[in-house]
């Protein structure tokens, strides 16, 4: 896969609130039960370098578009929704056997929403006011209504479009560790999701897609840290 000139290109990872976590279940407070992240399994295009890999989101910049630009414009493009909140994180360099350089902008954001999310939710609004009104005060009635209306809201908030590249799940942040991912990934997941500094991490794989070398904000990380510290197998490194 040779290529002449390196390319530009975001990635973003898109959290939300468990349900657990919003309702106040004891569970949430267990690590890696507070949040969701949507994850995009690439199975749908031909020739494609992350084929069966779970990533984020994003893609190539546009000419005259600003890394912003690219970001909002990638997830909505994608996903459907809009941003409301995120955070640059870091700058990875992917270099994949002798041809292939990729500088990506890592961007983790915190706050979306479908579009057209109002009005949506002026219609739930109506349909448990409704529903309030053709039942008694028992508090366990009302309960289940109130927990009917907010699962109903985070469907409608959080709803995702058919991708053209994939398919979009929201993975409880835990079970990430278990999904095929790039070796290089399991790293700058676990920075971008466990530290708040912004870092730079240069990944350098041989056209297996062994990973030969991580280098993180200028010194490269030790084989067996690699191991032990960010979970990479043996057989991922060269």
């Amino acid at each position: 896969m040779e290529k002449t000139q390196p390319e530009l290109t975001t990635l973003c990872y898109i959290t939300r609130p468990s349900l657990a976590n919003e309702i106040g279940d004891p569970t949430a407070s267990v690590e890696g039960n507070k949040r969701e992240v949507l994850m995009l399994l690439r199975n749908k295009k031909e020739n494609d370098i992350n084929h069966a890999k779970w990533i984020g989101v994003g893609g190539h910049f546009l000419l005259g578009e600003s890394p912003d630009d690219c970001l909002r414009r990638e997830v909505l493009e994608e996903t459907g929704l809009l941003i409301n909140k995120y955070q640059n994180r870091g700058v990875i360099t992917f270099i994949y056997g002798k041809g292939v350089v990729e500088y990506m902008q890592l961007s983790l954001a915190t706050d979306v929403q479908v579009e057209n999310f109002e009005s949506q939710t002026e219609k739930l609004k109506e349909e448990t006011d409704f529903m309030s009104k053709q039942v008694s005060e028992l508090p366990e009635q009302i309960r289940l209504i109130t927990d009917y209306g907010r699962q109903k809201y985070r469907e409608a908030k959080y709803a995702v479009k058919d991708c053209d590249e994939g398919e979009l799940h929201w993975v409880p942040e835990k079970a990430i560790s278990g999904l095929s991912l790039w070796p290089g990934d399991r790293i700058f997941l676990k920075l971008l999701f466990e530290t708040e500094e912004f870092f730079d991490l240069k990944l350098v794989y041989d056209e297996t897609g062994i990973l030969e070398k991580a280098i993180l904000d200028g010194k490269e990380i030790p084989h067996q840290e690699l191991i032990e510290v960010y979970g990479l197998e043996e057989n991922d490194l060269k």
